[in-house]
This record gives C-alpha cells, structure tokens and sequence, in this order.
C-alpha cells in the first residue's frame, strides 16, 4: 500500500500521538493501492483497551463516496496498546460483523497504531489487511484470526508529494528576488495517457506565479507532471530525473521553475541535476493526450491551470509552447 505523506503525518498527529484506543477511516482512489484521506473518529467507541467504529464514521463512507467520485473507502485505522501491534480477536469480531452488513466489500485495509514515545517517529505504524473468507465467524486464534476473517501483513511507502512540493517553495523562496508561494492541500485527480497522477498546487499571493505537481504512485522512482502559469498560458516544464538522486532532481526542478519565470538566465546543468537525457520520464518522451481531470475543485489558479492543460496535451512537453 502506497500512504499520502499528508495521511501520513495526520495518522501521526491524530493517532500516534496519543493514548490508545483512537481510530478512523482511509479513502483514496479506486482500484489502485493508494490512501489520500484519513477521517479521524471523533465519536468512536474507546475503552484503555478496545475501539469500535461510530455509526457516523460507518454511515459517512457511502456519503464521501458520492460526493467524491473518485475515493473509494479502503480501510479503518486504530491504535493499539504498547506492543500489540496486531488486529486482535476483537479487531476481527469487529471486522467480520462490518464485512456481514456490507456484502459489497471483500477487504479492506487493517492498520494498528502504536504510540510514540520519544522523538523518533519510526516503527509506529503496522500495515495489515482484513479479507473477508465467506466462513461463518467460529473460534480466534492467538493471533486475532478467525474462520470468517484473514488478516495479512502488507508493506507500506509514503508518496512524498507535499514533502517535496514545500521543500521547492522553500527554496524558491531562498532565491535572489525570491519568490515566495503558498500550497493548497487540495488534492487534484489527473488522468493522463493512461496514466493516474494526484498533484498539488503552489501560488504566489498576486497569482503571478503558480505551478502544479503532479506525480505517480510511482513517484519518486518516476518523475513529477510539472505544469506552471507563464503570462496566462499553461506550460508543461521539462523535468530532468534520476530515481536515486531525490534532492538534486528537486534543484533542478527549481532551476527549471526559475528560468521559466525569468529569475535565471542560465541553462540547467544537466550534471547537477543529477541524469542523462535517457533517464527521462516516458511522460516527458511522448505527446501528451487523453486527458481526464477527476473531480477537480477548479478555483483560482486550478481552473487557470487546468484550462490550459488540453493546450499542452496535444503537443510535444519540454518545448515553449
């Protein structure tokens, strides 16, 4: 399972940093292995020891569906006690009766939270999940398994899409004349050559400089969809990248950021950013087209941005347009 580094730092925040029993519900996009929302379950049912879903987190599910079409629920998150780092008995008692009123769903996601302690914020989370067997609920074992619910280990990876972003308004902003842009947390749904994307953008106060980040649940073994604002036109900047050099490519995203904008005469040392022209994403290898933005809040400078992109679809990126 791939996390949102956003979900990341809120299942931290809301749960980890806290005493046990706390939980809520992950949604992220349909069919693919991603989680970009956590909903913290302010009204669950907690004692020191256990945690039951409130029917408002149960009920709000079928409601975020529709009114996000593209999530899709994938699990329930909790906290566990010091060193009960899987689903108990109860855990699956729980699961089984969501699985008995809910025929439609086959598995869902089962993470177990351990609290933090010290500084270090490693090794409190552990990836789980809850499959439905289509046998009727008998006996637990030790380790919280029954006849009508299998529980599976799974690893898990953090998207560093916000991470990175902030990282280059940063730095953007540490420039001569810096350029100083804040990020919208709304998450945006892009659909390109067959291709999902989930980007952010980043703007300057003014409107005068923006940009879109777009990435891949491959990211950041495969390199970001850059659009930005030039004098009202949207533009697709050229992203040069090496899947083992992350803070060199982020400099050259900046240097591409900064000649696009005029805040940099010279060209961008292909050597500092870190590849060969042969490392280059297929995104920037090819025409762009068939384009498909879901469910997008288009205001401000999204809607600016976004209206540009069928314009750099049907031509070649990495050239001005």
């Amino acid at each position: 399972m791939i996390v949102l580094d956003t979900v990341y730092t809120a299942i931290k925040d809301e749960l980890a940093s806290y005493a046990p029993e706390r939980g809520g519900a992950l949604y992220g996009p349909k069919d693919l292995p991603l989680v970009t929302r956590f909903e913290l379950d302010e009204a669950g049912r907690t004692t020191s020891v256990s945690y039951t879903p409130s029917l408002k987190l149960i009920a709000n599910i079928k409601k975020i569906e529709i009114a996000h079409p593209d999530l899709r629920f994938k699990g329930i998150i909790h906290s566990h006690p010091d060193n009960i780092v899987r689903p108990s008995s109860g855990d699956c008692s729980t699961i089984a009766g969501f699985f008995k009123s809910n025929q439609h769903i086959g598995q869902i996601a089962l993470p177990i939270v351990q609290r933090i302690r010290e500084k270090s914020d490693s090794g409190f989370l552990y990836w789980y999940r809850a499959e439905k067997t289509g046998k009727n609920m008998r006996n637990f074992s030790l380790f919280g398994m029954n006849d009508a619910v299998n529980i599976t280990d799974e690893e898990f990876f953090v998207l560093p899409l916000h991470e990175h972003v902030q990282f280059i308004v940063r730095e953007l902003a540490k420039q001569k004349g810096g350029i100083g842009l804040y990020v919208d947390q709304h998450i945006q749904a892009l659909e390109l050559q067959g291709a999902n994307f989930w980007g952010i953008l980043a703007k300057s106060q003014d409107g005068k400089y923006e940009f879109m980040y777009f990435v891949t649940i491959d990211y950041p073994k495969a390199s970001p969809f850059v659009l930005y604002q030039d004098k009202g036109a949207t533009k697709n900047l050229e992203v040069i990248w090496n899947a083992t050099k992350q803070e060199e490519n982020l400099q050259g995203v900046i240097a591409g950021l900064l000649q696009a904008w005029g805040h940099g005469t010279a060209k961008i040392d292909r050597a500092d950013a870190g590849t060969s022209m042969s490392n280059r994403s297929k995104i920037n290898d090819a025409p762009l087209g068939g384009l498909v933005v879901a469910n997008q809040k288009k205001e401000g400078g999204v809607r600016k941005l976004l209206s540009g992109l069928e314009k750099v679809a049907k031509s070649p990126p990495g050239r001005e347009r």
